[in-house]
């Protein structure tokens, strides 16, 4: 069981509306690559705000703190794209959890438990289905998407796809994959003129963190948590199990399943 897209990005333009159709005016499109995000870094001098990289699939895939993606063929989405940072009038705080609330409003219309691992992991009950890598340049942010369409056939720990959830996902495709462009559009849009704040109650709302056990480093010190909390700025208030609050930064971030 696999997707067959047959020109892609005539697909998944045929789903976006005129205005997303205008500002995703730039398109790579590949049977297999090594990284959507390391692609578009090739091509900083020529890309184009929202410039759009997708594969079928990618062999040397990155997630974040140099973790490989796993992006078995034509199983997932596998997609980046290019923002120009003058649009950028707010500061970047909590930019990658907005993005990760622009994939469960994508996916919004098919009525799956989804929830917000922080910083940017979608998960649906314990096993997280998709996840985001942003990239800071001098000119452009670079935001990698990988979505697990079909659960991978590998036995990789916590990963789920999207197949018990909607019927016949495999035709849905490139209208998913257009939804998650609309959806990234919108919130890139909001969060450049007024940054995270308008974010920050959804996020907390579908904080998979809230009132549950994981660790965190902070500090290069791996710390033991109750709860954890989205700030206003992004950052996580993570509750010790000895009742003291510390901040999470950046970092990896463990559930206790």
């Amino acid at each position: 069981m696999g997707i067959e897209i047959v020109s892609v990005e005539t697909e998944i333009k045929s789903f976006l509306t005129p205005d997303a159709l205008q500002r995703y005016s730039q398109w790579y499109c590949f049977d297999a690559i090594d990284s959507t995000n390391t692609f578009l870094y090739s091509k900083l001098d020529e890309l184009k705000d929202r410039s759009v990289c997708v594969a079928h699939t990618q062999t040397a895939g990155r997630g974040r703190r140099g973790k490989p993606w796993i992006s078995e063929p034509s199983k997932g989405l596998y997609l980046s794209v290019a923002f120009d940072k003058k649009q950028f009038s707010a500061p970047l705080e909590g930019f990658s959890c907005a993005l990760g609330l622009s994939l469960i409003h994508a996916l919004k219309p098919y009525s799956i438990p989804l929830t917000l691992k922080w910083p940017n992991d979608v998960w649906i009950d314990n096993a997280k289905c998709a996840g985001i890598l942003v990239e800071i340049f001098s000119s452009f942010i670079i935001v990698g998407l990988g979505l697990n369409f079909l659960t991978p056939s590998k036995s990789y720990s916590n990963a789920i796809g999207l197949e018990s959830y909607i019927e016949n996902v495999v035709d849905q495709v490139p209208k998913i994959t257009a939804q998650v462009l609309t959806e990234l559009d919108k919130s890139v849009r909001l969060f450049a003129q007024e940054g995270f704040t308008p974010f920050v109650a959804e996020a907390n709302h579908l904080n998979l963190l809230y009132n549950r056990p994981f660790t965190c480093l902070i500090n290069n010190t791996e710390v033991e948590a109750t709860s954890g909390v989205i700030s206003a700025d992004g950052t996580l208030i993570v509750y010790q199990i000895n009742g003291e609050k510390r901040i999470c930064y950046s970092g990896e971030v463990s559930l206790k399943l």
